[in-house]
């Protein structure tokens, strides 16, 4: 009986044994892998000795002051002056180009005159003289040697030249009557007065610079 006792635990664990072996459990799945975590922004922490401390913020920049440009107060008297001098100016110029142009017209109008008279030989003397003649009289002398020129070209040419010097001297005198008109501010002007009084009589001396 003994022996029957032993033997039933043994066919118990014989039997626990072969069913465990033959029907295994099947494995659990694995857990899904979660994502990683994305990387922490790195800050810059300055440590002072009391710890670490936060990034000081950066300052403020102000916006630049914009300067509003002045315009300069115009006196009227200097102005008026300018205007005067820049006027007067621009005549002088008139003035000096217009007699500088008579006077280049009617130098070369006398060299040709004189060449004219000192060349003239054979049976066109006379005409050659003639036209030399004229043509050493300003203004209406060019006009005059035309008639008697001799040649087309040589007759243009004398026309030209009483032109100029009819332009020339219209210039320089238009030039000197407006310039009159526009005195110089810069010169000096002296001025001299006498007045009776009661007792006598009174001077008076202006000076203007």
């Amino acid at each position: 009986m003994f022996g029957t006792m032993q033997a039933i635990p043994i066919a118990f664990l014989l039997a626990a044994g072969t069913t465990t072996n033959g029907s295994e459990p099947a494995p659990a799945p694995a857990p899904a892998s979660e994502p990683a975590p994305a990387p922490a922004t790195e800050q810059t922490i300055e440590d002072n000795g009391w710890g670490p401390s936060e990034p000081a913020p950066a300052p403020a920049t102000a916006p630049e002051a914009t300067a509003t440009p002045t315009t300069p107060a115009v006196d009227p008297a200097e102005e008026e002056r300018l205007w005067q001098l820049k006027q007067r100016n621009r005549f002088r110029g008139m003035l000096i180009s217009g007699f500088s142009l008579f006077g280049g017209v009617y130098g070369g109008s006398v060299l040709v005159g004189a060449l004219s008279i000192d060349l003239a030989e054979g049976s066109d003397a006379t005409r050659q003289r003639m036209y030399g003649r004229r043509m050493m009289i300003p203004l209406a002398g060019p006009f005059a040697a035309t008639p008697v020129s001799g040649s087309a070209t040589l007759g243009l040419l004398t026309v030209t030249a009483g032109v100029g010097q009819a332009l020339g001297l219209a210039l320089g005198i238009a030039g000197a009557v407006k310039i009159k008109e526009y005195p110089n501010p810069k010169k000096k002007q002296f001025a001299l007065g006498v007045a009776p009084t009661w007792d006598g009589a009174e001077v008076g001396l202006s000076l203007r610079f």
